[in-house]
């Protein structure tokens, strides 16, 4: 189901871009997401959020997608807007976020259980 949602993404021509923050952001707990355990701390993480429709294989639900590739906060906002998503922070755990590029995880970064910062 996560490949599904990121290739829906992706075929509708959707680049999100991750905030230029990213590499700047301080990966110990952060006292906004609580734990998650296993030594993954959940940390804040920008991310596009938006809902499914009904269809015959889903009831309607809630997705956040957090973005994959480095660009600045406005261009990711921008993003999310093209595709009627909200821009909003969510916690996701610290090891599905990389700052490389090339260590770019895809799908993983879906963070569809994520729990959502006010």
């Amino acid at each position: 189901m996560k490949a599904s949602i990121f290739l829906l993404a992706v075929s509708a021509g959707v680049a999100l871009a991750q905030p230029a923050s990213l590499a700047e952001r301080d990966h110990t707990e952060s006292p906004l997401c609580p734990w998650f355990g296993d030594d993954n701390p959940l940390q804040p993480t920008p991310a596009c959020c938006y809902n499914m429709p009904w269809t015959k294989e889903h009831l309607p639900y809630k997705v956040c997608m957090a973005p994959s590739s480095a660009k600045n906060t406005a261009d990711f906002e921008e993003s999310c807007r093209k595709i009627k998503a909200e821009a909003r922070p969510v916690c996701c755990p610290q090891s599905l976020i990389t700052d490389d590029e090339s260590k770019d995880k895809g799908d993983d970064l879906l963070c569809y259980k994520a729990k959502t910062l006010n």
